[in-house]
């Protein structure tokens, strides 16, 4: 199940782990995509594996977790400054490698072998050396997908099976009527690998001096893990009145707190995340006279 957009996070969790828990899907191992550059994505991450140890516990395949970094980042910049919200991904691009490997590193861990499986999904050979001795020192390579686009990069694809074994290979499938929804596809490919600090762009067309510098990024981004913050970047507080007039920002339902105190909630009703949170308590005057 693909992740796309920020509000719609939670909710493709609650779907994902909905229907894998129906009687019927008890033996089907299905997958979900986590976007690294959501900080939440580690919050994301905790539930599912949460849930992949309660399934397998309970007789059921294991699940598997795709982790890419994420492609949408424009389309959330405009969101968010419509809104007068913060952006929810991450600011820099030190931050979402340092988060990538975070993700991948919990996956990885040997007590989630046979409960979690992880795909990695990226160009940068650095990501993927590590994911690949990190599984191998581990003890866990059988949990360990390499993931890469079709047609990208074909001769580095070609590499890493030769190294690891096996490389699933992604491609856009679309009716010919939905044909420029792939052409947008490739778009957002090329605008990203167009990118100075792109590893595809230092491989094919920085020279010594780029592959330089991604090695020094690659190294930042593992020393910088325990400074790089996993708490969600928008919150639901709401700046006091000012003496002078100021619209209020929007409440984002994609908060889980805004979502509590307005009484929605992704999670069905009956279950057990739903019995333990019980209806949000009314807003306040203050909180009405704040917004």
């Amino acid at each position: 199940m693909d992740m796309e957009e920020y509000r719609d996070l939670d909710l493709t969790i609650e779907v994902f782990t909905a229907l894998l828990s129906e009687p019927e899907f008890t033996d089907l191992e299905a997958g979900i995509v986590l976007q690294a550059y959501l900080p939440d994505s580690a919050r994301g991450m905790e539930q599912l594996v949460e849930f992949a140890q309660q399934r397998v516990a309970d007789g059921g395949a294991p699940v598997k977790i795709r982790l890419v970094k994420g492609a949408n980042l424009s389309m959330e910049k405009v969101e968010a400054e419509l809104h007068a919200w913060e952006q929810a991904p991450y600011t820099t691009k030190a931050e979402v490698d340092a988060n990538y490997i975070r993700l991948v590193e919990r996956a990885l861990r040997p007590e989630l072998a046979g409960v979690v499986r992880l795909g990695v999904a990226s160009h940068n050979l650095y990501d993927v050396a590590l994911a690949h001795l990190l599984a191998e020192r581990r003890g866990v390579g059988e949990s360990l997908d390499v993931e890469m686009l079709q047609g990208m990069a074909p001769s580095q694809a070609r590499a890493v099976r030769d190294t690891v074994g096996t490389v699933i290979l992604y491609t856009p499938v679309v009716a010919p009527e939905d044909f420029d929804v792939a052409v947008s596809y490739l778009i957002r490919r090329l605008e990203e690998n167009a990118q100075s600090q792109n590893f595809l762009h230092g491989l094919f067309a920085g020279g010594a001096d780029a592959m330089r510098d991604q090695e020094s990024r690659f190294r930042a981004s593992v020393a910088d893990i325990p400074q790089t913050p996993t708490a969600p970047r928008r919150s639901a507080e709401r700046q006091p009145a000012g003496e002078t007039f100021t619209n209020a920002v929007d409440s984002d339902p994609a908060l889980p707190q805004v979502r509590d105190w307005s009484g929605c909630s992704t999670t069905p009703p009956g279950s057990p995340r739903s019995r333990s949170r019980g209806r949000a308590q009314p807003p306040t005057r203050a909180e009405l006279t704040a917004g």
